[in-house]
């Protein structure tokens, strides 16, 4: 399908929120400066056009009628404010804390990492950990059934089953050793009333602390690396502590379909560079197709390009362009002419 550029400039972007009801622009927030803003639309679209003399400038209003046209602009301004009012999303920003021996599987692969799961992420040390051995019985306890659960503390991932005879718990056999930095308090939980066992778990042996750039890497995003000369074996897993801070989580087209109001004002590259205001009052985002980060950090030289379809609506919002009177449409321009 051939197409039809109405505009393609640079300038200023602002975004807002449509009313459910009314169909109409809550609130305009400034988003950031345009690089390259452009409009393309289905050949053959009608356009209505109101043309007036001032002088020497003609004023054209262009509203266009129908629903199959695009709209692309890359800003400049990054931030996660902005972020957050152009997609109209929540910030989350996360609670500090630590994490104490979580278990880490490393990659078989030289290059390879195994994200931690957090951001920003500091101070992180690592032991070899141990497998569960064996269990002993303390004391056999009554009443156990079939139905006795081996509750095994902690986040190892060690899991076993007892052994009953009579009601009373002789043993317990192992199923799965997991990774543990110390032996893991043993208990029993039995729905059909049994009571007084009690054991306890024997490790393997005893934990090594690992070097961190000797024996593995890791950075602030969270990538756990063994290295090739260290302890830690490809595929190996091991015990890994570390504090996280906080950071900023903007959610990106987190709703499907998801649409708010456009209004541009700057200058239109194909008609001579002259000032031109345009609204677009329903844009139906798409998936972010591009987020430039340039450089590290909150800098004018980042760029984040949006995209999305033009839609049809009944009306345009009274406010920044209009009497309430325009008709209905899915692009409003106005261009100013010189000469």
């Amino acid at each position: 399908m051939t197409e039809n550029m109405s505009f393609s400039g640079n300038g200023r972007v602002y975004a807002s929120a449509i009313d459910a009801v009314s169909k109409k622009a809550l609130n305009w927030y400034f988003i950031g400066n345009v690089i390259l803003a452009q409009v393309r639309f289905a050949a053959g679209n009608k356009k209505e056009v109101r043309e007036g003399a001032t002088g020497k400038e003609n004023v054209i209003d262009s509203i266009i009628v129908r629903n199959d046209a695009e709209f692309t602009a890359t800003i400049t301004k990054y931030s996660i404010e902005n972020l957050r009012r152009l997609l109209f999303s929540k910030v989350i920003t996360p609670a500090t804390g630590s994490i104490t021996n979580q278990p880490v599987k490393t990659s078989t692969f030289e290059d390879g990492v195994t994200p931690l799961g957090k951001f920003n992420v500091s101070a992180v040390t690592a032991v070899t950990g141990q497998a569960l051995a064996s269990f002993t019985v303390g004391v056999g306890g009554t009443g156990y059934s079939g139905a006795t659960q081996v509750v095994i503390a902690g986040s190892g991932g060690g899991s076993a089953t007892p052994v009953i005879s009579a009601g009373v718990i002789t043993g317990i056999t192992l199923v799965s050793p997991g990774l543990y930095a110390s032996a893991p308090a043993v208990s029993f939980v039995d729905s059909g009333g049994g009571s007084g066992a009690t054991a306890t778990a024997v490790l393997s042996g005893t934990n090594t602390i690992l070097t961190n750039g000797t024996d593995f890497t890791w950075d602030v995003f969270g990538n756990f690396r063994r290295t090739l000369t260290g302890l830690i074996p490809a595929g190996g897993s091991v015990l890994v502590s570390y504090a996280f801070g906080s950071s900023d989580s903007v959610g990106f087209n987190s709703l499907s379909g998801q649409e708010i109001a456009i209004r541009i004002e700057g200058r239109n590259n194909l008609r001579n560079d002259s000032p031109f205001l345009a609204v677009a009052p329903r844009l139906q985002l798409m998936p972010t197709p591009q987020w430039d980060l340039i450089s590290i950090g909150k800098t004018a030289g980042e760029e984040l390009t949006m995209a999305g379809m033009l839609l049809y609506t009944s009306q345009f919002d009274d406010a920044p362009i209009g009497d309430g009177t325009i008709p209905g449409g899915i692009f409003l321009q106005q261009q100013l002419l010189e000469g």
